[in-house]
């Protein structure tokens, strides 16, 4: 479903609402795995952040202190992790399934492939934030970012989006940022490989959640 600015969503351990231009998901202090440019890698924290530029091309080419005033309007803790993207908060998708509950914000302006020479990156991006049901070893949550980040490739794929820098296909866009949050409840998940439950859930979850999105990329 699409999320509307004041709208709460509330799981089984998290709350989440858009203030305005910035998703803002709390939960218990937790494991989260994230390629984020702000607290990312693997760390705890209890806030995951997905901010839009909401109209604006660029954050000045500070990032982390635009960040840090958008932590610090919030009253939000310095461990918070953040993603950042062009895409309009009116844009931004919400799922919530047995062991997951997914979020997502896509453009696909900037499109690409690995094989892409660099040039300056176009806008648009495509941010994942995943929260759990159950706890999550680091590894499993690694098997999981695996398994999404090959399911993202496959939609981008399958519905024949080329790179916007050569004729390659696609597999995703330059600035993709994707964040996965361990959840609270027993039995602790050691595996979550293509062949798992939490696998397959989230992974429909995000094909649904990409397939609304997409239409408002065309």
């Amino acid at each position: 479903m699409k999320i509307k600015s004041g709208d709460i969503i509330k799981g089984h351990s998290f709350s989440a609402n858009l203030d305005y231009d910035t998703l803002i998901i709390k939960f218990p202090r937790s494991l989260v795995l994230s390629n984020a440019f702000y607290n990312g890698g693997l760390t705890y924290s209890s806030i995951v952040i997905n901010h839009s530029l909401n109209g604006k091309k660029d954050c000045g080419g500070r990032p982390h202190e635009y960040i840090e005033n958008i932590l610090h309007d919030r009253s939000l803790p310095a461990d918070t992790v953040a993603l950042m993207t062009a895409v309009l908060p009116n844009h931004f998708h919400y799922i919530g399934s047995e062991f997951s509950h997914v979020f997502l914000s896509m453009g696909l302006d900037n499109s690409s492939n690995p094989l892409d020479n660099f040039g300056f990156p176009g806008f648009g991006t495509i941010n994942i934030i995943v929260i759990l049901k159950n706890k999550l070893t680091s590894i499993a949550m690694m098997d999981l970012y695996k398994s999404l980040t090959e399911l993202k490739s496959y939609f981008i794929i399958s519905h024949g989006i080329k790179s916007s820098k050569s004729d390659l296909p696609a597999t995703g866009t330059f600035t993709d940022v994707m964040a996965i949050v361990s959840g609270r409840m027993d039995p602790e998940i050691t595996y979550s490989g293509p062949a798992t439950k939490i696998s397959h859930d989230a992974s429909k979850s995000l094909m649904e959640l990409m397939e609304e999105a997409f239409e408002e990329c065309k």
